[in-house]
């Protein structure tokens, strides 16, 4: 199944939250459960620094389990 297309509902949550000081972004990933279509981070410019997007499982083993997120792509931004 292509949780992209599921229902054709999306529920976008979005917070902002402003640093004291400045600072790099050297690693980023999300967590998300079951549904999940991924989460990305902006700059305050409104860039993307970070996507993070889930990997679902398509079997019946451990690790891969279909129709579940198994894992979450990284990011090193520049």
């Amino acid at each position: 199944t292509d949780h992209k297309e599921g229902n054709g509902c999306v529920h976008v949550k979005r917070t902002s939250v402003r640093q004291q000081t400045g600072g790099y972004v050297i690693y980023g990933v999300a967590h998300q459960h079951s549904g999940g279509i991924g989460s990305t981070l902006y700059g305050q410019d409104g860039r993307v620094i970070c996507s993070s997007i889930p990997s679902y499982g398509n079997g019946n083993e451990a690790g891969n389990e279909a129709g579940y997120i198994v894992g979450m792509s990284t990011c090193y931004p520049k």
